[in-house]
């Protein structure tokens, strides 16, 4: 039953890595130094690092969330993470 258990978190790892990757990772560390950079050449307007800053606090704090919950329903899963 544990090695089940062990599967199931790393499938769930895996998912929870895609999306830390494509929702904080890639527009903070891609999207913004871009946006900065056509921002400064003058094809984008300055409000457009707003859209990657806000992208990174919604995706962080959903995942706070979520964490949140899953301790809240599931408080002996910290003995398994």
């Amino acid at each position: 039953m544990d090695t089940l258990i062990e599967v199931v978190l790393f499938v769930i790892g895996t998912i929870v890595g895609g999306v830390l990757v494509t929702g904080i990772v890639l527009p903070l560390f891609h999207s913004l130094p871009r946006s900065i950079y056509w921002i400064a050449k003058g094809k984008l307007k300055p409000r457009a690092c707003l859209t990657y800053i806000w992208v990174f606090f919604a995706w962080t704090g959903a995942l706070v969330v979520a964490v949140l919950i899953v301790d809240w329903l599931f408080p002996q899963a910290r003995v398994h993470l």
